[in-house]
């Protein structure tokens, strides 16, 4: 009994089956096939070689935690060293007799990109022109070797009815499995018209004729089903014609005509530029799709120097360098120039060539393939410019765990300078705390925009987040001479958004008014307005860049979420703005006329303002209710934070214990009772914060419970993962003392 795995393997599309290593332990001839491998190729490898992107994987793992599938798009990495843009499908499976699982992979190429430089399209139109200007080919080695760049597992044949008149001498010889198929071929050689034909597999028989004679039919059985457009069934055409003009060769019939006939008709029939020239050079053929490319009209190229009408002097190969290497009867393949067209744009192209022999094989000259690669080359520009990206952020991400802890110590020791009974001390620690204090926004401002997932959501201030937004953008703005101007009315209630949600929207919209207000001059105005109305929080964001002809934002989005890879900008900055939109459930309006300013309004709803209780102080410490007999745990590797710590829960009434590490904590733990512990997630030793919790747990539950954990590495995923699985309380570094009391205050440690 056949099992959805089974299905799976055996159906239409590209199947891949990996372990919960994520390794792949099976896989179809389909999936090989579009990934240009061979059998067992596939076989061990690690879904991290297939893909570009890594974020598909974890979606992957977070989706089939769900027990859901997932579909999108994507790029897989191919052998031909190019990306391959296909559609995807992905879930868990389990196998009916046992328990393990799997991940199921399904793929399917998206039909209509043409950014991969080697398709399937262009390498058999290659394999078709070869034929034309190699002599005496076989017939037979034409149609196999153009039918590999479709399908290179493929049979093909040709049938030609003079060698035999039965279709029990036909099936014999040429593997037809039934009379239906000999129908289907016969018809499409005698209507001269290609069809595709499906029984157990895909068939598919195009006529094999010149101009003079119908010579039979070509036949092929593929081994996977693809659909195939209107421009293959062009290209497999006139592959018939080729074939059946060598067979008229061959046979010596009416070979005194001009051969230069076919050679133009293939011409502008393939969509690549193309342009023969003699051996001195002069341009002796073009076809269409190279007049339109260069934007030159035939007569302004025929009988031109190729390489003084388009090369430029300053290529590292000279046109006539280039020229010999191809008359001394070697090919080029796939070099790269810098082509100049006739309104003078410069363009990065790639060229192919061959030499071009006469029937006698007499040297006529070469024929120049040329590929437009600005499209491939502004994909690889992005694809390095986020390989970049991604280098510096972890460099920032390491250098801003560092930062974190320095600027708790800093922030903490200089908010106890502030209030010590010394005017010349409190005012310079005054400008400390405030310096140190703008530090820890934007370290933490930073850190919260690379989150993929937040750990915990909360109601947010509007004040906080303005200024938060603000710490990341303001240098920014006035190096570009944009005038910022902000208006908060008092009382506005707090927003039931994640705090780094609402920065991230901010954001958006800014860099986005930035980028116009850029466009139209080097300076510009930003208004930022924002109140409370019909239980709504309003934000007016007015700006005087380049007006937004559309106001609709799904009018203006329609042309960036799905970008073509020439895009020069994409802003998925829009993309992203109105995916937290969405999810905060916020609206988003537009009001733009040529001549008057934009607006952009953004409308979030609100919850009721929650009362934030303020610590007197006293000998420079906040003043709480006095406890006396609760001892506290404090482990952290950082001297100035333990320091700062005990002194300050000390001054409440606390026994304070110190640990350097996980492993004297534990040892305390296991000798003393405590009443909460207060850790760091990173220590030295590898005995980290989340090891130390689960040993408390075995031997205390309730004491794990009251662990409350310190972190300057909250944007790392296994700590998102900790924590939520834990439910435990956490202080993100830097952070106040005060801080730490409200939360062993919430918990009720008294």
């Amino acid at each position: 009994m056949l099992t959805f795995k089974d299905l799976l393997i055996t159906g239409p599309e590209a199947v891949c089956l990996a372990d919960i290593d994520l390794k792949i332990i099976e896989c179809n001839q389909i999936a090989n096939i579009l990934l240009g491998l061979n059998d067992g190729d596939l076989s061990g490898k690690h879904l991290s070689e297939i893909f570009y992107d890594d974020k598909i994987i974890q979606n992957l793992i977070k989706t089939c935690k769900q027990d859901n599938w997932f579909q999108g798009e994507c790029l897989l990495k191919t052998s031909f060293k190019t990306p391959l843009p296909v559609k995807l499908r992905a879930g868990q499976l389990q196998e009916d007799n046992s328990q393990q699982k799997m991940y199921a992979l399904v793929f399917r190429e998206i039909d209509g990109l043409q950014h991969i430089s080697y398709s399937r399209k262009i390498n058999a139109l290659k394999s078709i022109l070869d034929s034309i200007l190699t002599a005496n080919k076989k017939p037979k080695d034409i149609l196999i070797e153009f039918i590999k760049f479709y399908d290179q597992h493929a049979t093909a044949f040709l049938l030609n009815p003079q060698f035999t008149n039965s279709y029990s001498d036909q099936k014999n010889y040429y593997y037809l499995p039934s009379k239906q198929t000999y129908i289907m071929a016969q018809s499409a050689m005698n209507n001269k018209t290609l069809i595709f034909y499906h029984d157990e597999n895909l068939w598919c028989f195009f006529p094999v004729y010149s101009e003079r004679e119908t010579y039979g039919v070509a036949c092929v059985k593929f081994s996977i089903t693809r659909s195939y457009d209107d421009e293959d069934k062009v290209i497999f055409a006139l592959c018939g014609k080729v074939i059946g003009s060598h067979i008229e060769q061959i046979m010596k019939a009416n070979h005194s005509d001009n051969p230069d006939s076919l050679f133009q008709i293939t011409f502008d029939c393939i969509k690549q530029p193309i342009v023969a020239v003699n051996k001195e050079g002069i341009i002796t053929k073009v076809n269409n799709s190279a007049k339109a490319f260069y934007g030159f009209t035939e007569l302004e190229m025929l009988g031109k120097p190729f390489g003084d009408l388009v090369f430029l002097a300053d290529n590292p190969i000279s046109f006539d360098d280039l020229l010999n290497t191809i008359l001394e009867n070697n090919q080029i393949h796939d070099k790269e120039f810098t082509h100049v067209l006739r309104d003078l744009t410069i363009v990065d192209v790639s060229i192919s060539a061959y030499l071009y022999k006469a029937n006698d094989e007499t040297v006529n000259g070469a024929v120049f393939i040329i590929q437009d690669i600005r499209q491939q080359n502004r994909f690889k520009t992005k694809v390095m410019q986020l390989e970049k990206l991604s280098v510096l952020g972890e460099l920032l991400y390491s250098a801003a765990n560092e930062l974190n802890n320095s600027l708790t110590s800093v922030i903490g020791h200089s908010e106890l300078l502030c209030h010590i009974e010394n005017e010349e001390i409190s005012s310079v620690a005054s400008k400390i705390h405030k310096g140190s204090l703008r530090c820890g926004s934007v370290v933490t401002g930073l850190l919260g925009l690379a989150r993929e997932d937040e750990v915990r959501k909360s109601n947010s201030n509007i004040d906080e987040v303005i200024k938060s937004a603000l710490d990341l953008k303001l240098y920014q703005l006035r190096s570009n001479n944009i005038h910022l101007s902000i208006k908060v009315d008092k009382n506005i209630p707090q927003i039931a958004v994640d705090f780094h949600d609402l920065e991230r929207l901010i954001l958006h919209i800014i860099n986005y008014a930035e980028r116009r207000m850029l466009e139209y001059e080097d300076s510009g105005e930003l208004n930022i307005e924002v109140k409370f109305s019909n239980g709504k929080v309003i934000f007016c964001f007015t700006d005087t860049g380049t007006c937004i002809l559309k106001h609709d934002m799904n009018d203006i989005l329609s042309s960036f979420f799905i970008p073509s890879i020439s895009d020069e900008y994409t802003d998925v900055g829009l993309v992203s703005l109105c995916e937290i939109l969405e999810k905060i459930g916020g609206t988003i309006y537009i009001d733009s006329y040529i001549g008057k300013n934009n607006i952009i309004k953004v409308e979030i709803p609100v919850v009721e303002k929650v009362s934030i209780k303020v610590a007197e102080y006293e000998n420079g410490l906040p003043v709480y209710m006095r406890v006396m007999g609760k001892s506290i745990l404090l482990v952290d590797d950082e001297v100035d934070i333990t320091e700062l710590l005990t002194q300050f829960l000390q001054q409440q009434g606390y026994i304070v214990d110190v640990a350097k590490d996980g492993k004297e904590a534990l040892d305390k733990a296991l000798t003393k009772d405590y009443d909460v512990i207060i850790s760091d997630l990173k220590m030295p030793n590898g005995f980290t914060g989340n090891k130390l919790h689960g040993f408390v747990k075995r031997k205390n539950p309730d004491l794990a419970q009251k662990m409350i954990f310190m972190t300057g590495d909250i944007i790392n995923p296994e700590t998102q993962k900790f924590l939520q699985n834990t439910g435990n309380q956490y202080l993100e570094k830097p952070f106040l003392p005060e801080r730490l009391m409200d939360i062993i205050r919430q918990m009720s440690i008294l």
